[in-house]
């Protein structure tokens, strides 16, 4: 049974707008308490939360690309990538908050935050995406 044929843009582009909605809605909810915080303590949220970004929109190229390969490959760029991710993660933090560049619960709270939500995206993306080619 062939394949039916996905453009890889078009499913890059489908799941940065899921991207950019979550991020939009992330920092609309995030305002209002680190309104009131020092400019430390925002600093470290968001630098948390851009580390995440950046992982998460690593973690989806990787899908995308590995889309037009086959299941197997798939799969292997989603879990994989997710396992390569969270040692990157885990990197960046242990620098970051080593070297006290960092709020240290302001910078977990927003990377594990964001971390979370974007996983939650990315895994709704992946399943449609698989379902959608491989049913």
């Amino acid at each position: 049974m062939p394949r039916p044929q996905i453009s890889k843009r078009s499913a890059a582009k489908e799941g940065f707008r899921w991207i950019g909605l979550a991020t939009l809605l992330g920092a609309l909810i995030a305002a209002v308490p680190l309104g009131r915080a020092d400019a430390l303590t925002r600093w470290s949220a968001v630098a948390g939360w851009l580390v995440s970004l950046v992982l998460c929109g690593s973690g989806w190229l990787g899908v995308t690309w590995a889309v037009r390969r086959s299941q197997k490959a798939m799969m292997m760029a989603t879990f994989g990538g997710m396992l390569g991710r969270l040692v990157v993660a885990g990197a960046a933090t242990a620098v970051s908050i080593g070297f006290g560049w960092v709020h240290h619960a302001a910078f977990v709270m927003g990377l594990l935050g964001s971390f979370t939500v974007y996983q939650a995206v990315e895994i709704t993306l992946v399943h449609r995406l698989n379902r959608s080619l491989f049913s």
